[in-house]
C-alpha cells in the first residue's frame, strides 16, 4: 500500500537509529552479524530496518513455498485492523479525521420478523463539514469516530486478501477460485466487538474474493463474542485475577525501574497532548500515547503540538515505540509469571485455535484426497480472526517469540498458521508466517517460584534449543506445548 507522505514513513525508521535514548547498534568485528539495541532488547538489524509500523509484509507469491511433498488442510489467519483513527481523543487534538467516507459495512439479516428477506441498508457516518464552526467542532472534527477504520485501513486489508488470495488460490489452488454458496463454509470469520474489526474482515474477504469470483447471492458467516466476555484480549471483567497478576508485575523492583526511568519521556508526551498528569488511562502505560502518535503520523496528519509550541516529533514516536516494546516482553514474555498470566488470559482463545484445528484434522484424514479447486467444501479451510495488536501479542508471547517478533504489530499485521500433512508418512506438520517470514521461538518455559517476580530471558542456545523450529513444527510438539498453558478451572484461578 502507497502513503502519500511516505517520507514521514522513511523518517519514523530513520528516527529509530538516531534516537540514541531507544537504540544503539551493535556490529561484531570479523563478522556480518549486526544487531541492534531498541528499548534496551537486542534484535537483528535486518529485521529492525524492515520494521515499519504503518505497513507489515504481506504473503508474497514470488518468494512463498510450499513445504515439500506435503499437502495443505488448514489455515489459521490472525489479522490486526488497519489504519484507525485515534482510539481516544485528547484536549489538544487539532487534527481533522476526514478520512472514513466510504460506507462502512452492508447491514443485513436473514429472517427478521420471519421475513426471508430483509432490507440491505448502506451505513455511513454523517461529519461535519471541513472548516465550520459547527457543533462539537472544538472537541473533534471529522467524518470518523475514535477508533474507527479508515479508508487506507480498509484498503490495507483489502490488499492483504488480495496477496493472500495470490498464494493460497493462484499458486497453491488450496482455495477455490470462486466462492459460492456451496463453499462458503470454507471460510470461518471471526471478529470482535470493535467494528473495525468486522470492516477489516468484510474488506479482507473482499480482498481475497473480489466481486468477480464471488457468486451473487453468497454469505459468508462472520460473528463475535459481546466485549464482557471476548477472549481475544486479556479480559479482566470475567478474569478478575488478571489485574491482580498485571499488577504484580508492574510493581515488581525491575519493572519499576524500567518504568521510572520512562517517565519523563511519558510526562513530556501527556504535557504535549493536554493530559493531565493524573489520567490513569495515560500515566501508567506507554499504550495510549503510542496509540495517538502512530495512528496519526501513520494517516500522514501533524503529529500533535501544545499551546506553547512542544511537538511530538518523529524520533519520539521511536522512543514511545521502543517503550511499549519493552513493556509487552516484560509483562507478557519475560517473568516468572507468565505461565499463570497466559494461562487464565488465554485458555479460552488457544482451545478454540486448537478445536478448530483438530477438526480440520479429522476432515482430512475422512476426505484425505479431496480438492478444494472444486466449488464444494468439505469443512473450514481457511479460518480469519479479525483483531487486534494485542491478540497477537499474547499469542506470540505463549510461543515465546523471538526479540525481532515481539516488536509492536503493525496495523494488518499478518498471522498465518499452516497445517500440512506430509504425504509419505502422514504425519502433521506447523508453519507459522509472521508478516511475510517465519517466526523464531525461543525455549520452553518451565514453571519456577513465583514468590518474587522475577524479570529476565531466556534464549534459545545449543544446549537450551528453541521448543520448535517453525520452517516445520510437529503438530503434536505444537498443541502439546500449547496445552500447558490451558488450565481445566479457569473459574477458580480467575476469582
Amino acid at each position: 500500500m502507497a502513503f502519500k507522505n511516505q517520507a514521514n514513513i522513511k523518517t519514523l525508521i530513520a528516527g529509530f537509529l538516531v534516537a540514541t535514548t531507544a537504540v544503539s547498534l551493535t556490529i561484531r568485528d570479523g563478522s556480518k552479524e549486526t544487531t541492534v539495541m531498541f528499548g534496551g532488547t537486542k534484535i537483528s538489524l535486518a529485521a529492525f530496518n524492515a520494521y515499519h509500523y504503518c505497513q507489515p509484509s504481506y504473503p508474497d507469491p514470488d518468494t512463498y513455498t510450499a513445504l515439500p511433498n506435503s499437502k495443505l488442510v488448514y489455515v489459521q489467519a490472525i489479522v490486526r485492523h488497519g489504519n484507525r483513527s485515534p482510539s481516544l481523543n485528547f484536549p489538544n487534538n487539532n487534527v481533522t479525521w476526514y478520512d472514513c467516507g466510504s460506507s462502512l459495512n452492508r447491514l443485513y439479516e436473514n429472517k427478521v420478523n420471519n421475513d426471508d428477506d430483509s432490507v440491505t441498508m448502506v451505513q455511513n457516518i454523517y461529519g461535519l463539514t471541513p472548516g465550520s464552526n459547527d457543533y462539537g467542532s472544538s472537541l473533534w472534527e471529522g467524518n470518523c469516530y475514535t477508533g474507527q477504520l479508515t479508508d487506507s485501513g480498509k484498503k490495507q486489508l483489502y490488499d492483504l486478501g488480495s496477496a493472500i488470495r495470490k498464494v493460497y488460490v493462484d499458486k497453491l489452488g488450496y482455495l477455490s477460485k470462486n466462492l459460492a454458496k456451496n463453499n462458503s463454509d470454507s471460510i470461518y470469520v471471526r471478529t470482535t466487538y470493535a467494528p473495525r474489526t468486522t470492516d477489516s474482515a468484510i474488506n479482507l474477504v473482499s480482498g481475497l474474493y473480489p466481486s468477480q469470483y464471488r457468486e451473487k447471492g453468497v454469505t459468508v458467516n462472520t460473528g463475535y463474542f459481546p466485549i464482557e466476555v471476548d477472549n481475544s484480549f486479556f479480559n479482566s471483567g470475567p478474569c478478575p485475577n488478571i489485574n491482580v497478576l498485571f499488577s504484580k508485575i508492574k510493581s515488581s523492583q525491575q519493572y519499576m525501574e524500567f518504568f521510572n526511568s520512562t517517565l519523563p519521556d511519558l510526562n513530556r508526551f501527556m504535557n504535549i497532548l493536554g493530559v493531565s498528569p493524573t489520567n490513569s488511562a495515560f500515566n501508567s502505560d506507554w499504550g495510549n500515547s503510542v496509540d495517538i502518535a502512530t495512528s496519526t503520523m501513520c494517516a500522514n496528519k501533524p503529529l500533535p503540538c501544545n499551546s506553547t509550541g512542544s511537538c511530538i516529533t518523529t524520533d519520539d514516536v521511536s522512543i514511545s515505540l521502543a517503550n511499549l516494546y519493552q513493556q509487552f516482553i516484560y509483562q507478557k514474555r519475560d517473568n516468572n509469571l507468565v505461565l499463570d498470566l497466559l494461562s487464565i488470559g488465554l485458555t479460552p482463545i488457544l482451545k478454540n485455535y486448537i478445536s478448530n484445528i483438530n477438526a480440520a484434522i479429522q476432515t482430512d484424514k475422512k476426505n484425505p484426497n479431496f480438492d478444494s479447486c472444486k466449488n464444494s467444501s468439505v469443512g473450514t479451510k481457511f479460518a480469519i480472526h479479525s483483531a487486534h495488536d494485542e491478540t497477537i501479542i499474547n499469542l506470540l508471547a505463549v510461543l515465546n517469540a523471538s526479540n525481532e517478533d515481539m516488536l509492536p504489530p503493525p496495523f494488518a499485521s499478518n498471522v498465518l498458521t499452516e497445517v500440512w500433512r506430509d504425504l509419505s508418512t502422514g504425519e502433521y506438520k506447523v508453519r507459522i508466517l509472521y508478516n511475510n517470514r517465519v517466526i523464531n521461538v525461543g525455549p520452553a518455559r518451565k514453571k519456577g517460584n513465583t514468590d518474587t517476580v522475577v524479570i529476565s530471558q531466556t534464549q534459545a542456545t545449543d544446549t537450551n534449543p528453541a521448543w520448535c523450529d517453525f520452517n516445520n513444527c510437529s503438530l503434536d510438539t505444537y498443541l502439546a506445548y500449547l496445552s500447558q498453558y490451558i488450565t481445566s478451572d479457569l473459574y477458580k484461578l480467575c476469582h
